[in-house]
């Protein structure tokens, strides 16, 4: 049976997840949409709890359709129609996986052998955040540390930002990155701050701890101080005209090139 009608309770349930963080949050449940995103979330441990299929995306893509309804819990074929109608993209590719929410609780043990971390507070823009992320994925970054103000990770701009990196990467969201900041300390880790300080060094000039953290933050007010306080320092990528800068996403990709480069 396909299914074409916008009163089907799975096709508005697809849009009211696509839609609103409160009913993520409340139903536990996210949904991946495109081929790659749908297939990283298919090669990952999230539990894929349901696919629906275009009629022409089965045509098109037979071998990737028959791995996802494997895959998933359930398999739904759904109008072309349909799928352009819930699609969140320009160009809907009439994929989507009902996903079980992830575990991104801040637990210390998950990275009880990390040695480079991100922290990113306060950000606003989805597609920074989910630039961070794909990096932090493919540059190996052991984890990102987000406080819970910034973009959710599962929203479709997040997801479509990460290309399917927040399926591989160890992500955690803190209700408030202090507490989490100083248990790091604790555990010997060497928190640098992103941010421009009297006493900010450029990046490279000193390096990093056998354990460390880079601290990115907001795109327009930058990191508050209570955050900076808990760095053991501040670092700065120089600009070779007065006046410049990047935004957080670049910025956050070159830091943590640094990063990994001193591990």
């Amino acid at each position: 049976m396909v299914l074409s009608s916008k009163e089907n309770p799975e096709l508005k349930q697809i849009a009211r997840l696509l839609s609103s963080r409160r009913a993520r949050r409340e139903e536990g449940l996210f949904v991946a949409e495109g081929l790659r995103i749908c297939m990283e979330a298919a090669a990952s441990p999230v539990k894929v709890e349901a696919v629906y299929q275009s009629e022409s995306f089965a045509e098109k893509h037979p071998k990737e359709a028959a791995l996802l309804a494997r895959r998933a819990e359930k398999c739904r074929l759904i109008s072309d129609a349909m799928a352009a109608r819930l699609g969140d993209t320009q160009t809907p590719q009439g994929v989507f996986c009902v996903c079980r929410a992830l575990d991104n609780r801040p637990q210390l043990s998950k990275i009880k052998d990390a040695r480079r971390l991100v922290l990113l507070c306060g950000l606003q823009d989805p597609g920074n955040v989910g630039t961070i992320l794909r990096t932090a994925d493919g540059l190996g970054i052991d984890g990102v540390i987000l406080s819970a103000d910034c973009p959710e990770i599962t929203s479709p701009k997040v997801l479509r930002a990460t290309m399917g990196g927040v399926f591989h990467q160890l992500v955690m969201v803190a209700p408030q990155l202090e507490p989490v900041m100083d248990q790091l300390k604790e555990e010997g880790f060497d928190l640098c701050a992103a941010a421009l300080t009297p006493e900010a060094r450029p990046v490279g000039e000193t390096p990093f701890g056998q354990k460390a953290a880079v601290v990115i933050g907001n795109e327009g007010n930058g990191l508050p101080e209570e955050i900076i306080r808990r760095c053991s320092r501040s670092i700065i990528i120089p600009m070779a005209r007065p006046g410049q800068s990047l935004n957080a996403a670049v910025a956050g990709c070159i830091l943590m090139w640094e990063l990994v480069q001193s591990r």
